[in-house]
């Protein structure tokens, strides 16, 4: 059995279970979520065959979409085809204070840069004791 584990930066309420067992079940493209330290995350999607035009990554509220389209060449022949290639849509329910950084593509990998910015009113205090 695979456990899958998500990390602070996406919300585990009853208002996003539905997000959530998609993300677990839709496995194209494959994505990784790694969290860099206490406040950066980056979300790594292997994009093998798509341009940058094929990808759009939006935010609205506290969900990031990453979509991508690919257009048959219908003059090309395959001898063999191994290479994913579809459209395809991913939405990430984003916590509270995390904000979406830089978004690139190098190499079939399209990295998204989150970060964790809680206001001082939210940070916790600690008192000295007199």
């Amino acid at each position: 059995m695979t456990r899958l584990h998500f990390p602070n930066i996406l919300m585990d309420t009853d208002l996003w279970s539905n997000m959530l067992a998609e993300l677990s079940r839709n496995n194209f493209p494959p994505t990784d979520i790694k969290k860099l330290d206490d406040d950066k995350y980056i979300i790594q999607m292997s994009l093998a065959g798509y341009a940058k035009k094929d990808i759009n990554v939006s935010q609205e509220k506290q969900v990031l979409t990453v979509e991508g389209s690919y257009n048959e060449d219908e003059d090309t022949s395959y001898l063999m085809r191994g290479i994913s290639k579809r459209s395809f849509k991913r939405m990430f329910p984003l916590a509270d204070n995390i904000e979406v950084g830089g978004v690139e593509i190098n190499d079939g990998m399209l990295s998204v840069g989150l970060t964790r910015n809680v206001p001082d009113s939210e940070k916790p205090k600690t008192f000295e004791i007199k």
